[in-house]
């Protein structure tokens, strides 16, 4: 039996355990149950404690022979301890037991001070997102699974951060100072100290009252916002997946004096339907390539168009400085997503030898669409195809840069 199989036992092990026992035990304080986990709350609900996890195993099926192979997979084991005092300090400790995406087995590990309703502050392991989608955990992505520009300028770090919002949301900021000894989207170790800052900007949000006219409802759901992160003495790969996993682009090891990117953000979100697009752009100066010390300019860009329904089961709520606590949908709630992406990588990287046509495609797009059944709170069920395009015949695909795919996915989170 390899590790993969036995990580798919003992999760299996585990959901049935719930599922038979389904037991709940509870004391003056204490309640275990598989739906809430273990909770604890001091007398006067000073102190409050929870123990839970989120659990995730894909079936993958490929058209074609592509890598990864189709088959069965864990796609998440996230064991999750967190807690509070008082409703303004926080802790959170999200581990990684399939161990493929983090360093040192760790997705976050973090304490936060919300003394005010408009301010967060934080310190510790932190995801470091600049776009919306980025923003979400894995488990409350509306896809199966994020776009070209997650690998581009998402990044985990040691880090202080403040988050911000004002007038209920209409203007959102957060700012974010990392000391250059975290992992990218891939789990690799990436190191450099970086500054990040993003802001979102809901100018009529308060016309979109439910019982507003049409065209209130319309004019309030518009947003746009921007982010932007600085990283000095970048030291990395640029490894970009397909949605399925696939290595659509690869670089060997690098330095660089400083590596920067801008992600921009238009959409539109109302009731169950929101559509937005995605741009991220940015570039690598004073690199170390195997023909010398080369700037790889602002060329390096993933820009991406989504549309989402919440079919049944409530209304949308894009709100960046809540992204961290995201109630799921349901029980029976169903939501439809498709999405389109593009990425166009530096042509420099293949000039300078930090990779070639046979690992990476300069070129590579997707078509993603994903449905959703939230059954309960706690189980959801997804069905996601995905299409890959790429202009270069690299290693990762079969002739013709070609992939079709479907992934089934079995959640359980509590």
């Amino acid at each position: 039996m390899n590790t993969n199989e036995r990580r798919l036992t003992c999760l299996a092990g585990f959901v049935l355990a719930c599922g038979a026992v389904s037991f709940e035990l509870r004391g003056s304080d204490w309640s275990l149950s598989h739906t809430d986990g273990l909770r604890w709350r001091s007398p006067e609900d000073k102190f409050q404690f929870h123990a839970g996890g989120v659990f995730a195993a894909d079936l993958l099926v490929h058209e074609e022979h592509v890598r990864p192979d189709s088959g069965v997979y864990v796609s998440m084991a996230k064991p999750i301890l967190e807690g509070s005092y008082d409703d303004t300090w926080q802790f959170r400790i999200a581990g990684d037991l399939v161990g493929t995406r983090t360093r040192a087995n760790l997705y976050e590990a973090f304490v936060a001070w919300e003394g005010l309703p408009w301010l967060r502050l934080s310190g510790g392991l932190l995801p470091l997102p600049l776009g919306l989608e980025a923003g979400s955990y894995p488990e409350d992505l509306w896809l199966i699974s994020h776009s070209f520009s997650y690998y581009l300028d998402y990044h985990t770090d040691w880090a202080l951060r403040a988050e911000g919002q004002h007038g209920e949301g209409i203007f959102e900021w957060d700012v974010a100072y990392g000391f250059g000894e975290g992992f990218d989207a891939n789990g690799r170790v990436t190191r450099g100290p970086q500054v990040s800052a993003r802001a979102f900007v809901r100018p009529l949000r308060k016309l979109a009252e439910p019982e507003a006219a049409w065209w209130k409802r319309t004019a309030g759901g518009f947003f746009f916002g921007a982010g932007y992160v600085h990283s000095w003495d970048w030291d990395g790969e640029l490894i970009v997946r397909s949605p399925t996993g696939t290595r659509l682009f690869d670089t060997i090891s690098f330095e660089a004096d400083s590596s920067h990117f801008l992600n921009l953000n238009l959409g539109f979100e109302v009731g169950p339907f929101r559509i937005h697009w995605e741009d991220t752009i940015g570039g690598y100066f004073g690199a170390a390539t195997p023909v010398g010390t080369r700037d790889l300019e602002n060329q390096t860009t993933s820009w991406q168009i989504t549309g989402s329904w919440m079919i049944k089961g409530g209304d949308y709520d894009g709100r960046i400085f809540g992204q961290h606590q995201v109630t799921p949908p349901g029980p029976n709630a169903w939501e439809i997503s498709v999405r389109y992406a593009n990425a166009d990588i530096d042509r420099d990287f293949y000039t300078f030898g930090l990779t070639d046509y046979t690992l990476s495609s300069q070129e590579f797009r997707s078509l993603t669409a994903t449905l959703n059944w939230y059954a309960t709170r706690n189980l959801r069920l997804s069905l996601g195809f995905v299409r890959i395009i790429a202009d270069d015949d690299i290693a990762a695909l079969d002739d013709g840069g070609r992939d079709t795919a479907g992934i089934l996915r079995v959640q359980y989170r509590f």
